[in-house]
């Protein structure tokens, strides 16, 4: 996929495999679409394991992808799903000898059992996450941006913004920005 000739270094690419996809419940469609894009851009086939509360959403946003992906040449099976959800059936697609990654999503319960599978996985729990705005930003794009993020279905996201620390230098007009929303 590249080449460092100064260095001396070809890149290649090359699938995993099989990827799990577990979601979670709080922000399924848009973890489903993530997940299924990453999987089908690096070239790996994808199985997911929705959440029970999320089936028919997660569902919908699955196919979504899986329609727009074979009208671009992906296989027909490249995105598929457990039909009838249940932690039993998640814990044993996660295990399963043909899964090559698991990316999971969701409470710490169901990323520690992604972790203690023996694969490679990725996982991500519960989140506090801050955001940095720092004296040089531009301040108006900075306050939308994070606004946007927070806002974007209906701030469930994990990795949304929780906490914005702001330069001292530029505090009083960030917070006039914000205050303006």
């Amino acid at each position: 996929i590249g080449e460092d000739k100064q260095k001396g270094l070809t890149y290649v690419a090359e699938p995993i495999g099989v990827i799990c996809g577990v979601t979670p419940t709080t922000n399924p469609t848009s973890t489903t679409i993530f997940k299924a894009m990453i999987a089908i851009k690096t070239g790996n086939p994808i199985i997911f394991a929705f959440h029970p509360s999320a089936q028919q959403s997660s569902k919908y946003a699955a196919k979504v992808i899986l329609e727009a992906a074979t009208k671009a040449g992906a296989p027909k099976d490249c995105i598929q799903w457990i039909e009838v959800p249940s932690i039993e059936a998640t814990k044993q697609l996660m295990n399963h000898k043909d899964i090559a990654l698991v990316l999971a999503t969701g409470g710490s319960g169901m990323v520690k059992s992604a972790y203690s599978t023996g694969k490679p996985a990725l996982g991500v729990g519960p989140g506090n996450v801050p955001t940095y705005i720092e004296k040089t930003a531009h301040i108006k794009r900075a306050v939308n941006d994070i606004i946007g993020s927070k806002t974007f279905d209906n701030g469930m996201i994990c990795a949304s913004e929780q906490a914005a620390i702001v330069d001292k230098d530029i505090y009083q007009e960030v917070k006039k920005e914000f205050e303006a929303h």
